[in-house]
């Protein structure tokens, strides 16, 4: 459990409580993502057969997201660990780190969320989050 880990608990924790509050998902998303892709089941029923955006590489499940979240519905949050993320140098993410596309659209889903200096005083601290893959 690494800093980074504990900040992205503490996100989760509004979900637990306010799972339909479109201005709290938005309050939590604005600051990154912190929910690990693989642990998330989706109803397509609901949002398609297709519900990932693909116009990014290495923020595919923030910007998908960012779009439910504008979506009414819940985000529900289990605490309990139903699954762990392995992190590798040849994932996907690990190739976005070290060719910077991780961090360009990092600041393109903070520009999202906040005013273009806003969005560049967070990558000022967030950047550094991104070494601990």
């Amino acid at each position: 459990m690494n800093l980074n880990l504990k900040i992205k608990w503490m996100m989760l924790l509004p979900f637990r409580v306010f799972k339909k509050s479109k201005l709290i998902r938005r309050f939590v998303f604005s600051f990154g993502n912190p929910i690990s892709c693989p642990s998330v089941t989706i109803n397509t029923k609901i949002v398609g057969k297709k519900p990932f955006r693909e116009d990014m590489a290495s923020n595919i499940d923030w910007g998908t997201w960012a779009d439910f979240m504008k979506k009414d519905g819940e985000f529900l949050y289990l605490t309990k660990y139903l699954t762990f993320h392995r992190v590798h140098e040849k994932s996907e993410t690990s190739n976005c780190i070290n060719n910077n596309k991780r961090l360009e659209e990092d600041y393109q889903m903070f520009c999202r969320f906040w005013p273009k200096p806003i969005a560049k005083f967070i990558m000022f601290f967030y950047k550094n989050a991104v070494k601990a893959n």
